[in-house]
This record gives C-alpha cells, sequence and structure tokens, in this order.
C-alpha cells in the first residue's frame, strides 16, 4: 500500500535535515577534541594525592589476575589495591587466594595478601557491579579513589597523570582519560580479529574525537566505568556509586553534575590513554552490551531529566539534548529513514542515484573524521602504538554499513524495553 507521497518526502526532508545536523555536529566536536589535544596539561604538583584502586570481578578468573599485577605495578607509596570478589561462580576467589597467598585480616570477609601488602581482597555475596563498588567504597581511607574493571588494564604512566590534576583542580571531583581497545599487536594500536577492530574504531571516535571535545566545552557527561577516577568525599557524600540504572558509570557522572555543577563543572576528561579494555570477541557478546548501554543511556536520560534545559552550563543545554537525539533517538531515526527510503525507491518516489550519492558522501566523511581522529592521537603516540590510518579508513565502511546497522537494531529494542532491564547477561572476553 503506497502511503501519501507528500509525507514521505517530508519525512526524508526532515530526516536528511537531522542528519546534516548531526554531522555538523560531530564536526565541531572533531575540532574542539583537537584543541583539547593541543592544549595538554603539565600539572606536576609537589604532592601526589593517596589512591585506592578497587576492582570488582565476578567470574573474572580468566582476566583479573593480569589486571591486579599490573596495578600493583603503580609507583605510589599512599596506594591500595581493593578487588571486590563479586558472588563468583567459577573459581575467581580459589585463583586469588592461590596466586596472592591471601589470609584473613580482622573480619571473615576480609583477606589480605602475604606476598603484596597493598593488595587487600574482599568477598562479597550479593552480586551486582555497583554494589561490589559501594562496598570498597566503604573501606577507602585515602584521598582519591579509581575503579578499574577486571578486564581492564592501567596504563601506570596515564593514572598518575590524572591523579596529579586533583592536586591542581581542587574543583574536579571526577577525572577520566582515553580508553582503548586492548591489543596483543606489537606493530599498531589496531587489535587484530574483526570484531575487536571494529570497536577499536567506535572507542577511538568516542573518546578521542567526541568527549574531549565535550571535555573542552566543559560538558562532559561521561567518566568510563572501565577505569576513572573521583574523590572519596564526594562519592560518600552522594551515597556512593549510583545504581538505579545498568550504566552505574553515566549514572554517577550525572549525579556528580547535577550535585556540584552550580559551583563549576565538576569532572574532566584529559587526552591521555589511561587503560586498555578487553572487548566483546563475538557478536551475541557484543549485541547484548550494545543492548545494555542503551537501556541504561535511556535510564540515566530519564532519571536526570531535571537537568534538561537548566542552568547548569552546557550540560543541560546542549550535551544532554545531543545525548537524547543522537544516541538515544539516532537509531530510532536511522530505522526510520531506511524504511522511508525503501519505500520511496520501491514506489519511484525517489531516483536511485542521489540517494546512492548522499549515502557515499557520508560514508566517506564518517570515515574522514575517525581518520582524522586517528592521525590526531597518532602524533603523541610512541611508534609501535599509532593507529594505521588506512586501515581505520577502509574498516569504517564496514562499522557503518554492516555492523551499525545490525548493532541499531538491538538499541531500537532497548530504547523501546528500557524499564525492564535490569542486568547485562553473560558477555564472552578475550585477549586481543
Amino acid at each position: 500500500m503506497n502511503i501519501d507521497a507528500g509525507l514521505i518526502l517530508l519525512t526524508l526532508g526532515l530526516l536528511g535535515g537531522y542528519f546534516l545536523v548531526l554531522t555538523l555536529m560531530q564536526i565541531l566536536l572533531q575540532a574542539l577534541s583537537y584543541l583539547r589535544f593541543q592544549r595538554q596539561n603539565k600539572a606536576k604538583p609537589q604532592v601526589i594525592p593517596s589512591l585506592t584502586l578497587i576492582i570488582p570481578a565476578r567470574n573474572e578468573a580468566e582476566v583479573v589476575v593480569e589486571a591486579i599485577n599490573r596495578a600493583l605495578q603503580i609507583p605510589l607509596d599512599a596506594f591500595e589495591v581493593l578487588v571486590i570478589e563479586n558472588a563468583s561462580t567459577d573459581k575467581t576467589f580459589h585463583l586469588l587466594s592461590e596466586m596472592f597467598q591471601l589470609r584473613v585480616n580482622g573480619e571473615p570477609h576480609v583477606f589480605r595478601s602475604v606476598l603484596f601488602p597493598k593488595l587487600k581482597i574482599l568477598r562479597s555475596s550479593q552480586p551486582g557491579k555497583t554494589n561490589a563498588l559501594n562496598l570498597g567504597l566503604a573501606h577507602v581511607t585515602t584521598e582519591i579513589v579509581a575503579t578499574l574493571d577486571a578486564d581492564t588494564l592501567p596504563q601506570n604512566e596515564g593514572l598518575l597523570s590524572l591523579l596529579s590534576m586533583f592536586a591542581v583542580r581542587p574543583e574536579l571531583q571526577a577525572i577520566g582519560g582515553v580508553v582503548r581497545v586492548m591489543s596483543k599487536n606489537t606493530k599498531t594500536a589496531m587489535p587484530k580479529g574483526f570484531l575487536p577492530s571494529l570497536q577499536s574504531l567506535e572507542y577511538l571516535r568516542a573518546f578521542s574525537g567526541e568527549r574531549l571535545g565535550w571535555g573542552l566545552l566543559k560538558a562532559n557527561i561521561y567518566m568510563a566505568g572501565a577505569c576513572a577516577l573521583f574523590r572519596t568525599h564526594s562519592l560518600k557524600e552522594r551515597g556512593g556509586f549510583q545504581g538505579d540504572s545498568v550504566t552505574e558509570d553515566l549514572e554517577t557522572s550525572l549525579d556528580l553534575v547535577k550535585y556540584y555543577s552550580q559551583q563549576s563543572h565538576p569532572i574532566e576528561i584529559l587526552p591521555i590513554l589511561v587503560a586498555q579494555t578487553q572487548v566483546p570477541h563475538s557478536l551475541g557478546s557484543l549485541l547484548r552490551q550494545r543492548r545494555r548501554w542503551q537501556a541504561g543511556l535511556w535510564q540515566c536520560l530519564w532519571k536526570y531529566r531535571t537537568l534538561f534545559l537548566t542552568g547548569r552550563g552546557l550540560v543541560g543545554t546542549l550535551t544532554l539534548p545531543y545525548m537524547l537525539l543522537t544516541e538515544a533517538l539516532g537509531p530510532i531515526f536511522e530505522f526510520l529513514a531506511i524504511a522511508t527510503l525503501a519505500h520511496a525507491l520501491y514506489y519511484n518516489l525517489i531516483e536511485l542515484e542521489p540517494v546512492l550519492l548522499i549515502t557515499s558522501l557520508g560514508l566517506v566523511l564518517s570515515a574522514i573524521l575517525v581518520s582524522w581522529t586517528a592521525i590526531v592521537e597518532n602524533r603523541f603516540l610512541k611508534k609501535n602504538e599509532k593507529w594505521p590510518v588506512l586501515t581505520v579508513f577502509f574498516l569504517s565502511f564496514i562499522l557503518n554499513l554492516i555492523v551499525r546497522p545490525i548493532i541499531n537494531l538491538v538499541r531500537v529494542d532497548a530504547s523501546l524495553r528500557f524499564p525492564w532491564i535490569k542486568n547485562w547477561g553473560k558477555v564472552r572476553r578475550g585477549m586481543l
């Protein structure tokens, strides 16, 4: 059945305007991110704040030991690694006990390593990452607390750079850096494997192409849960890490913005590599992850809806509306655009040639933007850590033509059912 041609053409015009504005906004953020790289902070304070690194670990026997070993290498005196064994059903605690020679430390659920005095293990019978983080937070006595996923390796130099910013910028309550997909490739920053490589482009674009731009505007709202640093008293004052959504990192960030931004924007992201994280290496696990991220985004936008269009800097007037229109509604608009285009082409309401031309231009522009981000980041990386720019350029086409539409189907589903999505589901990862 043919729908009114005028309505179809109007819909296509509105969607075209939407994608044009979105593209211009992404170009602006890209430019701001470039400026952020140019304005690297060189803070070298006399005193480095004390730090506790919390690592939640539920069924992480395959990866947690390497994360702990890397964390223990951080060259700080006032420092502790706090691992929360979060009701695991695998051999996580047995492995920790064996590898680090744990002994009971005062309470039955608290253990201290005989080999590494700075390592403490807490056992929790209540699953859930937020529960684990808040259990750990109750045991933190240092000035700064950092979160680190068990499948993530910290970059010590980057962590120290972020930590130093707390000493010179007392208005900041939380600081994050650039997180990259973990790679065992010794020649480039690009991990081996089809899906990991594509996800590395998404991380590159998100951190170095957008969030740094928001940071320069003092309007960033994302603190990556994989690795982020917080003032301990600020978190405790706010009741700890927030757990009403399935994305506690975004929710906690927004909670800090809501509470502190009347004075100044309380969170910062720096153009410094702070951690490398593992990613899903199967399509099913990737789709479950993105389903959770999409549901968590909607849950956070709904919980903090009072921040929209308020006087909290650009967060309420620009960042949150942008997130609503692009990240939250974007998959729905893209699905609607594809369906409308298919209908218009089937009934000969538009010509195929201009559709192919505009689509090709959009794909090329997207590839140029992510390649430019790689070029900018390469200026600050060692030779064996640089991005292969041509590979980045061509993989971008595969990401946007094949993988992104599949992911968007899951994101549309999550957008429609977000109030009822309460957990992540099992996600398989692997060393890359």
